[in-house]
């Protein structure tokens, strides 16, 4: 625990020292170049996984199978990284505002993505970083417990943010997303109901 600790200050330490999370619209283009960089990382891994000449020739069934288990290939590491370190940096400094920041880069960079790639967009990267994000910051930790509500409407703000009728490519992302148990039963028991 101890060596992962120092690595931890030490990657803290190399970002602050750059100027990376100095100021909103740095630490949003932070924030933005990691998503794009870790969501093109598990969608070449997964183009790599697929490219087979014989894929051209299927019809029908077997070019669908092929693609879903291409799809189920993915790799996740890059986007599991970049939302540890958003935890990261989000248990070194103000917690709500870090992530409002990274939120409105994710969604920024998803908007982007899915109105440049239209038809071809592959929500399940993002999905993922949005999932893990709504996990973490609900698990039992005591540097969140006292923030649950401010973190909870940097969700709302982000989830109303890349809604389907603003990306309808990300529609069934966002409504498993919306309906996570981590999310609305959390957002809907919020003390002095301030959730609805």
């Amino acid at each position: 625990r101890r060596a992962g600790g120092q690595i931890y200050t030490a990657v803290l330490q190399r970002i602050d020292s750059g100027g990376c999370i100095r100021g909103e619209e740095a630490t949003e283009r932070f924030f933005r170049i990691c998503c794009e960089h870790a969501v093109q990382r598990s969608l070449s891994e997964m183009q790599q996984g697929s490219g087979d000449d014989e894929g051209r020739d299927r019809q029908g069934e077997d070019q669908q199978e092929a693609s879903d288990q291409a799809a189920s290939s993915m790799n996740w590491a890059a986007i599991d990284s970049f939302t540890r370190l958003i935890l990261l940096l989000m248990k070194a400094a103000d917690k709500a505002e870090m992530l409002t920041r990274a939120l409105a880069a994710i969604g920024q960079e998803l908007m982007k993505d899915a109105a440049m790639k239209e038809r071809q967009f592959n929500q399940r990267p993002y999905f993922r970083i949005l999932l893990n994000l709504l996990m973490d910051v609900n698990s039992p930790d005591p540097n969140f417990e006292h923030a649950t509500f401010q973190l909870l409407s940097a969700f709302c703000n982000a989830f109303h943010a890349c809604n389907p009728l603003r990306v309808p490519n990300f529609a069934f992302a966002w409504l498993e997303l919306i309906s996570n148990r981590m999310f609305m039963p959390k957002l809907l028991m919020v003390k002095q109901q301030r959730g609805w």
